[in-house]
């Protein structure tokens, strides 16, 4: 079989499905939004409106969450010190609707 990507994709699919679920987490009313500096992803990485980003995230992470990441990416670059988002004007500013 070996280690090859598609291997590693299977196990990664599986470990995935054996992860609990708790359908009782509740989603809080504001994020803490702060930068995650990483010296390598900062040199070899690609920004969050790049192409390839989209390319790579959206189907993993879906529309919403990629456009999620583009927005708060965005905001940190002109607060770099961080910020706190409301999760209903973000959902709302995303077209997610308020509930």
């Amino acid at each position: 079989m070996g280690d090859t990507p598609e291997n590693q994709l299977a196990g990664f699919r599986q470990q995935e499905e054996d992860m609990p679920i708790d359908i009782d987490a509740r989603i809080p009313a504001q994020l803490d939004v702060v930068p995650w500096p990483d010296s390598v992803i900062d040199v070899l990485g690609f920004p969050p409106h790049d192409p390839y980003s989209e390319f790579v995230a959206t189907p993993r992470l879906g529309p919403s969450a990629v456009l999620a990441w583009r927005r708060l990416a965005s905001t940190l670059i002109h607060r770099p010190d961080g910020f706190t988002v409301d999760v209903v004007d973000l959902a709302q500013a995303l077209g997610l609707g308020a509930g």
